[in-house]
């Protein structure tokens, strides 16, 4: 059985990062000076000024690659996702098409899209890579359609279309997400509300009839916030925009009541703290630029706890890319909550090569286990991790 590499953490800093999204803004944090204010530095592309660690996943948010090692490190990201493709379509014959499955289908096609934008900085190759996305993700959503009489249930169409109005939305804004200013993106960012809207509804009519693994839980916890991301995209300032980080601060606040009342159920450690994680996420944004102390920490602690859990369960768990996916996204997430409570570049270097220490012990796991149950797909996972580790810390403004 293949599991995540789990280091010695006494001598060297927690570490590990971010979210469905593969948000790469995380690497705009290691390479730009720090605010003013001693906050994290945030995205040119995001126009409400929100913590790294909350940023919406703009493919965009990270500075495209300025170097020989970030193009190399992109490049061999642009391959992984590729291959990761390649190994989820080897599986979609044999596999249910479940919505988590279904999911992480989607989201290896937006990390294609991260790597390209990071190897194309502006120009007609940019352009061809924005609108090969716009049509992947609409005949992907014009499949799902066709069957729906079949085995395409109505969240998998919902969740399709969501990707589809938001490749519209990254279309029509040179692949960042900035606030909805022309009538394509008003129109985008509306069609993303509504789908999101729809998404969050089919999970929760699902919730009763699923086992609730950290997988689901993820799901329902991404949905929310892609919910509040769209809704921020039309409203982003004043009390409108207010009135919707506090409406997603109560969400997370419920999705963490409903999982604890079922400690003596089926809850775990680890989606104890997941729903911990997001409440910390909608606190953050609720304070605006500042990152509070006490919240950063709370989401540090959260973070390691989501992650050491995972690792404690991965022995029981089927193994699927999947699980692979979620353990390697929690991974990304502490060293994201690392990161933000080391805002300065100089602290930062020592857990972005930790970071790069535990991708690559993770690569080496999962090759062990080729000839006995890890998939192309496996492979390909934690081959983008080590990657994209190599592009953060090329990128390091610390030598």
């Amino acid at each position: 059985m293949f599991t995540l590499a789990r280091p010695s953490r006494k001598q060297s800093p927690r570490f590990i990062v971010l979210t469905a999204s593969g948000i790469l803004c995380l690497a705009a944090s290691c390479i730009q000076a720090p605010a003013a204010n001693g906050a994290p530095p945030r995205p040119a592309e995001t126009s409400a000024p929100l913590p790294v660690a909350t940023t919406p996943a703009s493919p965009a948010a990270a500075r495209p690659a300025s170097n020989a090692g970030q193009r190399a490190a992109a490049e061999r990201m642009l391959t992984a996702a590729e291959q990761a493709l390649a190994g989820l379509h080897d599986l979609e014959g044999i596999r249910p098409r479940a919505w988590e499955f279904m999911a992480e289908t989607l989201t290896w096609h937006r990390r294609r899209l991260e790597a390209q934008l990071l190897l194309y900085p502006e120009g007609p190759q940019r352009a061809a890579a924005l609108g090969e996305y716009l049509t992947t993700t609409r005949q992907y959503a014009a499949d799902q359609q066709a069957r729906r009489n079949i085995n395409a249930t109505p969240n998998a169409v919902n969740l399709a279309a969501y990707a589809e109005a938001e490749a519209e939305y990254l279309a029509a804004s040179d692949g960042a997400l900035p606030a909805a200013q022309t009538p394509e993106q008003q129109a985008a960012a509306q069609r993303m509300i509504d789908a999101a809207t729809l998404v969050v509804q089919d999970i929760l009519d699902l919730e009763h009839s699923r086992p609730r693994t950290p997988e689901f839980l993820q799901l329902r916890l991404e949905a929310l916030r892609r919910q509040l991301d769209a809704n921020l995209l039309l409203n982003p300032a004043g009390p409108q925009r207010q009135a919707f980080v506090e409406g997603y601060l109560a969400q997370a606040r419920q999705c963490a009541s409903d999982v604890n009342a079922r400690k003596n159920l089926d809850a775990t450690p680890a989606t104890i703290a997941q729903t911990e994680y997001a409440v910390a996420d909608a606190e953050l944004l609720a304070a605006g630029p500042a990152a509070p102390p006490d919240v950063v920490a709370r989401l540090q602690a959260a973070a390691k706890q989501v992650y050491d859990g995972l690792l404690r369960i991965a022995p029981i768990q089927p193994r699927t890319p999947e699980s692979l996916a979620l353990r390697l996204e929690w991974m990304k997430k502490l060293m994201a909550a690392d990161l933000l409570a080391h805002p300065r570049p100089a602290d930062q270097r020592p857990f972005l090569e930790q970071y790069a220490a535990e991708a690559r012990q993770s690569a080496l796991d999962i090759k062990r286990r080729v000839s006995i149950d890890a998939t192309r797909a496996h492979v390909a996972m934690t081959e983008y991790a080590v990657a994209q580790a190599d592009y953060f810390l090329a990128g390091s403004a610390v030598p």
